[in-house]
């Protein structure tokens, strides 16, 4: 069920509607990891036959520097389009390298996906996507480009909530978990021969996240898909708590992943939880990404 894709048809007409414009359109689109940003975006480009041009930042590391991104949108570009793969000295020559391999003669769709990844290192990266928006991309009229990812903070700070985008953005896309109905679809036909209890069991665990749902094998039990998922060294659902706190939701990660774990188990309040973990209350200042 790997290529399966439920329960997005309002998104999709959202984004279909964009081509009934006569000009370009600048679409955000956010939501958690795992909950099919980058997926929705294809098949919009697929249900739409665009030429589809994707983009995606590397995860940030210690030693890693904005040259580092600039060389990996390079090389993406040019396994896509046959562009040139030399660095491009920043990131406005590397937006013109991208504007040159846009034609005007059918519908294309460029996802820039975990934007705040490829803006690592580089403090004016928003600023300078503003001018080739502005003064390049605006002026392609069949151009759809996505600015994508999972720290939403990153893309409210800098391109929703940014004064220099006022008025530009055409589309702002929540991906939210999928509704009950469309997860049973990812049990295929076997969902009427399993037992309900059974459906429940794996929902509560995964929720409406398509990546975790497609994960599951309609041939074993409820309690060997949570097993497979949550409790062996490589389940996804395992390896994606340590993932998300790395790269997400804090730059404190085992702290927070601490005050997290102090909350499975009861409700509790702030003091209760900074004498449960050790840190005394209000002692420690967490940075959003």
């Amino acid at each position: 069920m790997r290529d399966a894709f439920f329960g997005r048809s309002e998104l999709i007409s959202d984004l279909l509607a964009l081509w009934r414009k006569r000009v370009s359109s600048l679409v955000t689109c956010r939501g958690r990891r795992r909950i099919g940003k980058s997926t929705l975006i294809e098949q919009f480009a697929k249900r739409s036959g665009a030429r589809f041009i994707k983009i995606e930042g590397v995860r940030p590391h210690a030693k890693m520097t904005s040259a580092d991104q600039l060389a990996n949108f390079a090389n993406q570009l040019a396994v896509q389009t046959g562009a040139e793969s030399t660095p491009p000295q920043n990131w406005l020559a590397a937006f013109v390298r991208l504007d040159r391999e846009l034609r005007d003669t059918g519908r294309t769709v460029v996802l820039l996906d975990e934007v705040s990844w490829m803006a690592y290192g580089d403090a004016l990266f928003a600023g300078t996507l503003k001018i080739a928006w502005n003064n390049y991309f605006k002026k392609h009229p069949k151009l759809v480009l996505v600015v994508c990812g999972s720290v939403s903070t990153w893309i409210k700070e800098n391109i929703i909530n940014a004064g220099a985008f006022y008025g530009r953005r055409s589309l702002d896309i929540v991906v939210p978990e999928l509704p009950l109905a469309e997860c049973v679809k990812f049990w295929g036909q076997a969902a009427g021969r399993i037992d309900t209890r059974e459906i429940i069991d794996i929902l509560s665990v995964t929720g409406g996240v398509p990546r975790y749902l497609e994960e599951i094998d309609p041939g074993v039990s409820a309690n060997e898909n949570i097993r497979r998922l949550c409790f062996r060294p490589k389940g996804i659902l395992r390896e994606d708590f340590d993932e998300m706190f790395n790269d997400v939701i804090t730059q404190l990660p085992l702290l927070t992943a601490s005050a997290i774990r102090a909350l499975a188990d009861d409700a509790l309040s702030a003091s209760e939880v900074a004498r449960k973990i050790g840190k005394r209350k209000g002692g420690a200042h967490v940075r959003r990404t």
